[in-house]
């Protein structure tokens, strides 16, 4: 279980988080979605331990295990496909496991023959699908992806999804998904969080009885989500235009 209770952050001087609260259970795929700069990243460094709130409570599982999956790759360029996996795995398991777990998860992700493979000579979903084998083989129970594919177009995005459900499928862990994308929210998660606009409070909560697996974007609920999560995003947003404007209102008069 993990739970925050009235979690608030600041950053710089600005509140970002303003008394966070929610509970996820354990071996779920749950993603958190609103506005930009509303305090997501932040959310899952928390969860990381790289950030400690201010105040509120923060409870997470005593044998955490954190594996932590940013906006680009971060491959290092001067070792392969395999060796990127290997080396965060080195001081974990033997040689021979590091290689056994490496080749696992290029093999479920369709990379087996470009172990061999620099990072120079792939393309940007090669990449990205690296990067995630390298997240996934870590052994961890709590997974954090931030915004992993951003900057991929949508019919690459939609099979590294079907990838990564696969994955998940076999070794079910808990996963916390920061995306803008609220497609990718809808056809992933067990649960999504709509955060308000900072200094942000969990707006909404929705789920979709639906397996991940069974999900495409012609599904009538999944379509009905998308349009819920669109509905409070627009709700919010006409909210912070309408504060931003009696701000301007006070300064003039």
């Amino acid at each position: 279980m993990i739970s925050f209770k009235k979690v608030w952050k600041k950053l710089g001087g600005e509140t970002v988080l303003g008394g966070i609260s929610f509970s996820l259970a354990a071996d779920g795929v749950y993603c958190i979605t609103g506005p930009s700069g509303c305090g997501k990243t932040t959310t899952l460094r928390i969860l990381a331990g790289l950030e400690q709130p201010d105040s509120g409570e923060v409870i997470l599982p005593q044998d955490r295990q954190v594996s932590f999956s940013f906006q680009e790759p971060g491959l290092l360029p001067w070792k392969t496909a395999e060796e990127n996996i290997t080396f965060v795995l080195r001081d974990l398991m033997s040689p021979g496991r590091c290689l056994k777990t490496a080749g696992e998860y290029l093999n479920l992700m369709g990379l087996w023959k470009y172990k061999d493979y620099y990072p120079a000579a792939m393309s940007g979903g090669m990449r990205q699908r690296v990067g995630l084998c390298r997240a996934f083989a870590y052994p961890h129970r709590l997974l954090l992806l931030d915004e992993p594919f951003k900057s991929l177009d949508l019919p690459l995005k939609l099979t590294l999804l079907k990838d990564v459900l696969k994955i998940w499928s076999l070794a079910p862990r808990t996963v916390v998904w920061v995306t803008h994308d609220i497609a990718e929210a809808a056809l992933m998660a067990h649960r999504v969080l709509v955060f308000s606009a900072k200094p942000a409070v969990v707006k909404s909560q929705l789920a979709i009885d639906l397996p991940p697996r069974e999900r495409n974007l012609g599904d009538s609920r999944v379509a009905r989500l998308i349009s819920d999560i669109l509905e409070i995003m627009e709700g919010e947003a006409k909210l912070e235009k309408g504060m931003g404007e009696s701000d301007e209102k006070y300064q003039r008069d």
